[in-house]
């Protein structure tokens, strides 16, 4: 998704708009990638024809009709993820360990027998279901022989572009210097470039470190009419909370490599929270008793966002000096509106011994729209970046199910599909994801687990200017338990 970063800043920064991580975060917010309870992510999530699992909900509402009974259920997730990164050459990796809650609802079931046999019962869902993880370190690092961030820095400056939490902050702590003569921004190492050439290296690594989620709070309702056909529709609130560290490191390899210079630390800090509403519909229908299709259309999603932000620059110079500088604390106010998404789905059901489940969903990326900025500003660039880079996807999930009295084995796999459309894109960054599952059942308690993994990769530019970027392969594991009643 750096990619994108970087298509914006060739056609907006030039003009002095500075929104590239808008666009980015248009892709990042508008990604779902359903967890929930251990029963619904040991089989993938292939639950929109199936239903009587809380975490359906958020994939198709309809799957609230099939509870027959009243039911809570609270999911306790941990992860641990490894990321391998290449950056000129070098392989790093970096873990990290995080808990969370997946998921906790309530569904309160009425019959309705009495009043026509048609209409069975009538369902409300409240509870929540954790829809995207952006828990992640990743390190990148490596000897460049070519340029530096610097470089970004000192042609902002030359170019007019002047920001007091970028060049503000390399000016302010001596790494960006001007001749008085010529009116030219210069630093030590973007001088020493062209001076030695063959010989310039400098040492550079990048960790970012990202935190939060995006969690839905879910409100359904659904009927079953004559255990045949079952509908369902929902009003969500969705919940962004995302914190981005970055901090990039330079420093020469040794003292007498580049003159008056050692090292610098610029490090970016991003908080994001954000509150949206979307509606929900669905509808399974059960043709034959071993045969269940199901079908969901998600409204867009409609988002306020606050960001905070702020960056800090350290430097260090060969006669012992060091100087460390913040930017001031700033605020920024914009909406986001999601894609609209169609899913359909179709499930087997083999009597008491188990069950298949495959899954479809559509997704445009192309449609997410930023608006509503600070003072005004509708993003109308940022939008027209987005219609041509990002597509639309086909995501696939399939799941599985057998039964052995109480004791329940689960399998499951999905693919979502890459979401840009670059055409020069190194890396494609669609995802793979395998699970598996153990569950035991009675009348009015179950207990699940389930472990999940999942592949996918992308490219990083650890800052424009940069013509290297780093290649990052991510593997994350998540094991979840669910613990359950019903009543």
């Amino acid at each position: 998704m750096k990619k994108i970063i970087f298509i914006v800043f060739i056609q907006f920064f030039l003009s002095g708009l500075v929104f590239g991580q808008y666009v980015d975060n248009a892709l990042r917010f508008s990604q779902n990638f359903y967890s929930g309870s251990a029963r619904f992510s040991g089989m993938s999530g292939a639950f929109g024809s199936l239903g009587g699992d809380f975490s359906s909900l958020s994939i198709n509402p309809a799957g609230i009709g099939v509870f027959s009974t009243s039911e809570f259920a609270y999911t306790q997730g941990v992860s641990y993820n490894k990321i391998t990164s290449d950056y000129l050459g070098t392989e790093t990796y970096d873990t990290d360990y995080n808990l969370n809650v997946n998921n906790v609802g309530l569904v309160s079931s009425f019959k309705l027998d009495d009043v026509d046999t048609r209409f069975v019962n009538i369902n409300l869902g409240i509870g929540y279901n954790n829809l995207n993880d952006f828990n992640k370190n990743v390190r990148m690092e490596g000897t460049n022989t070519k340029n530096s961030i610097m470089n970004y820095f000192v042609n902002n400056a030359n170019d007019n572009l002047w920001s007091d939490s970028y060049e503000g902050l390399a000016w302010d702590t001596y790494l960006l210097n001007q001749d008085t003569i010529t009116n030219e921004y210069w630093s030590q190492i973007t001088d020493e470039q062209v001076l030695n050439p063959d010989t310039y290296s400098l040492f550079q690594r990048k960790v970012i470190q990202t935190e939060g989620n995006i969690g839905e709070y879910v409100f359904t309702i659904g009927a079953n009419f004559a255990h045949k056909l079952y509908l369902g529709a929902g009003i969500n609130i969705q919940r962004i909370n995302y914190n981005e560290y970055s901090t990039h490191y330079e420093i020469e390899p040794t003292e007498t490599t580049i003159l008056d210079f050692h090292s610098l630390e610029f490090n970016e800090n991003v908080e994001v929270r954000g509150t949206g509403v979307n509606f929900k519909i669905g509808a399974i229908y059960r043709p034959v008793e071993y045969l269940k299709l199901g079908a969901a259309v998600h409204l867009p999603t409609f988002y306020n966002i606050e960001e905070n932000y702020y960056n800090v620059m350290n430097s260090s110079f060969d006669n012992g000096d060091t100087y460390l500088y913040k930017s001031e604390n700033s605020k920024y106010e914009y909406s986001l509106q999601t894609p609209i998404r169609a899913i359909g789905s179709i499930a087997l059901q083999f009597k008491k011994i188990g069950l298949l489940s495959f899954e479809y969903e559509y997704v445009n990326y192309s449609n997410t729209k930023l608006s509503k900025g600070k003072d005004g500003y509708m993003f109308y660039g940022e939008n027209d970046i987005i219609k041509k880079s990002f597509n639309n996807v086909n995501n696939i999930r399939i799941g599985g199910e057998t039964r052995f009295g109480p004791m329940y084995l689960r399998g499951g796999y999905a693919y979502y599909g890459n979401p840009t459309s670059l055409p020069d894109e190194t890396v494609k960054t669609h995802r793979n994801s395998y699970s598996a599952g153990l569950g035991y059942r009675e009348n009015h308690f179950f207990i699940d687990f389930a472990a999940i993994h999942t592949v996918y990769k992308d490219e990083t530019f650890l800052y424009l200017d940069n013509s290297n970027s780093s290649i990052n392969t991510y593997k994350r594991n998540r094991f979840l338990i669910t613990c359950g009643l019903k009543f």
